[in-house]
């Protein structure tokens, strides 16, 4: 994916589009930030707010396309559109102006009435070259006659978004989620043999706990910090990129994952008794253990790499 972006989707399918968003609170709303290769980069609204969007301490979701569209036909999101080539194209052209304008603002102090986007370029050996845009009859659209009647629909493909609200789970997502993880894990979910019991009781308060206290104590086994919380990730993050054994798209994505997961464990859950809803339970869970497998996978990279350059020292 040709992007730069803090986060990027862990893998296909409208299940892992869901028990991502599902990790966040009822009522999150998410907002479209940007748009490159047919998958669309999130931000999670009231995190960090002061901050902008693309900053690394916002919690972000990237997802694509088809998964966010088939969570849509089947009810499970609000605020999705589904449009056409063109109408993607439209939108998109549309939003990059009202950016523009937006900036102008900020360093004029005037919002100009428009903006002719034909005006964009670059330079190149000095020189400014002005961007050629494609005509937007190149792109896939319905076709209709003079009176209006439908000749060819194009495929509706290509993600949208109310311009007034962002993207928010419904009631039966949230129902969906919780049958999701029972079809996947069975009617009694196994995560962790710590875990398990605390599961089994229905203290899931308790098992959120017990889970960021597992993950904690193995950050710090491989990266040697003293530290806790969401500075103990910056610590870990830190010691992977130094270590350049991993892409920074992995590491990037992993980091937004953990911070994610601790500001809800531990901003919500652990400094006091919370009723959480079964199916976000599972979800949060669900994260906790995708996060512990692949802290175990990175310190089984770290001890092969170590042995390798030992091994390599005494030859």
């Amino acid at each position: 994916m040709h992007a730069n972006w803090p986060t990027y989707p862990r893998e296909h399918g409208w299940q892992v589009f869901l028990a991502t968003i599902g990790s966040f609170p009822e009522g999150t709303v998410f907002r479209p930030i940007d748009d490159i290769d047919r998958c669309t980069l999130f931000v999670a609204e009231n995190y960090e707010n002061r901050r902008e969007d693309f900053h690394p301490r916002r919690l972000h979701v990237a997802a694509w396309h088809e998964d966010v569209l088939a969570a849509d036909d089947l009810g499970l999101v609000t605020g999705v559109q589904a449009l056409t080539e063109r109408g993607h194209e439209e939108r998109s052209r549309s939003t990059l102006r009202e950016s523009i304008l937006d900036q102008l603002e900020r360093e004029e102090g005037v919002r100009p009435s428009s903006f002719n986007l034909d005006d964009l370029g670059f330079v190149h050996q000095g020189e400014f070259r002005r961007y050629h845009w494609r005509s937007l009859e190149d792109y896939d659209d319905d076709e209709q006659d003079a009176d209006g009647n439908i000749l060819y629909e194009a495929p509706r493909t290509w993600l949208g978004f109310s311009a007034s609200e962002g993207m928010q789970m419904t009631p039966h997502g949230w129902r969906r989620l919780e049958s999701l993880w029972i079809e996947e894990l069975g009617e009694a979910p196994s995560f962790h043999p710590r875990v398990d019991p605390i599961v089994r009781l229905e203290m899931y308060d308790s098992a959120l706990r017990e889970y960021g206290a597992i993950i904690e104590s193995k950050m710090r086994q491989i990266c040697a910090s003293s530290k806790h919380g969401q500075q103990l990730i910056a610590d870990f993050i830190a010691f992977t990129e130094n270590s350049n054994l991993f892409l920074a798209s992995y590491i990037r994505t992993l980091r937004n994952e953990m911070r994610s997961g601790f500001a809800f464990v531990r901003n919500e859950f652990a400094h006091g008794v919370a009723a959480i809803p079964r199916p976000r339970t599972f979800a949060l869970l669900g994260q906790m253990m995708r996060i512990l497998d692949q802290l175990q996978a990175i310190s089984e990279t770290l001890r092969k790499h170590s042995r390798s350059a030992l091994e390599g020292d005494l030859g």
